[in-house]
């Protein structure tokens, strides 16, 4: 792993290696291996590096010939809030496995962990307690809810995403004329206009004055 700019994920010349430490490069045990685990903290959250991986082939097709090659890759790579870390981090140890489920609801506050983590803006250090903790029902994240323009009269809602989530996380606003059916807001729909959406904000408007009956709220889904 190579330093990177933090804002263009481009690799910082000349290269300097993040990871592993000492600056020896990590030898995977068998060409097979499609997965390697980092040591915790070797990143923090929202850090950009560039990856690395160099293959060097040395195949024996007779006793006097051999099929040798090298190649090289490379790709960017982001380190993003992931509701996995998150939990481990937030509910106390020893909390049982069922209760660490993102769909579980652990303070029995009627909002699911993964709703819960979603929409809490933390402040970068879960090694703390910090201001989305799980485990603590007097600090229930604050939903974003349906305006109206009182010029306009159209309707909007402004949604703040968790930072450091890349895509992790996936928002959505949705709205309703019964209360019942409910239609995601895409960029093709009829009523609704997406003002922004980009790593930090979900900002929908009416493209007229709201309905006279209209429900409005935010989902989250973990990415799949």
């Amino acid at each position: 792993m190579f330093e990177a700019f933090p804002t263009t994920g481009d690799m910082v010349e000349p290269p300097r290696i993040l990871y592993p430490t000492p600056d020896l490069p990590y030898e995977l045990d068998s060409p097979l291996q499609n997965a390697l685990n980092i040591i915790p903290f070797a990143f923090k959250k929202g850090d950009r590096a560039v990856a690395r991986l160099k293959w060097d082939r040395r195949l024996a097709g007779t006793p006097i010939a051999f099929d040798q090659s090298e190649r090289t890759f490379e790709w960017r790579c982001r380190f993003v809030d992931s509701y996995e870390g998150h939990s481990f981090y937030e509910l106390p140890v020893g909390t049982i496995e069922s209760l660490r489920l993102p769909n579980a609801d652990y303070d029995l506050d009627g909002v699911s962990n993964f709703v819960e983590f979603a929409f809490s803006q933390d402040d970068g250090d879960d090694l703390s307690t910090t201001a989305e903790n799980l485990a603590d029902d007097d600090r229930q994240p604050v939903m974003p809810a349906m305006q109206i323009d009182a010029v306009t009269g159209q309707a909007f809602m402004n949604i703040e995403k968790r930072l450091n989530v890349g895509s992790a996380v996936t928002y959505n606003a949705q709205y309703s004329t019964n209360g019942r059916t409910w239609t995601t807001i895409t960029p093709r729909d009829r009523l609704f206009n997406i003002v922004e959406n980009n790593q930090t904000n979900l900002r929908v408007r009416t493209k007229a004055a709201a309905p006279a009956v209209l429900f409005m709220r935010a989902t989250a889904a973990a990415w799949k």
